[in-house]
């Protein structure tokens, strides 16, 4: 069934469209024999990477274990929330 029959000119569709990268709301703005006319509304979704260094920086990171550390450090430098991470030792001493 197509959408456009499903909908009662002037009303929204009652979910939310989303696709990878954005959110979509819909309306029926008119419908005849011959043509059907939408209205939506799009907003872009936050870009993920964007989003997710916002978030990590309010969470506190410590680290405990001195040899796991280092480790993390070593093999996985490119990690956005390393930078902000901590160890117990620093922590200790504030």
């Amino acid at each position: 069934l197509d959408l456009a029959e499903t909908l009662i000119p002037g009303r929204l569709f009652e979910q939310v469209v989303e696709t990878e990268y954005v959110y979509r709301l819909i309306r029926l703005a008119e419908r005849t024999d011959d043509r059907v006319v939408l209205e939506s509304l799009t907003v872009a979704k936050e870009e993920y990477g964007d989003w997710l260094r916002r978030q990590s920086q309010s969470i506190p990171i410590v680290f405990h274990d001195p040899a796991v550390e280092e480790s993390i450090r070593k093999e996985h430098s490119g990690l956005l929330w390393l930078d902000q991470a901590s160890s117990s030792d620093r922590t200790s001493n504030r």
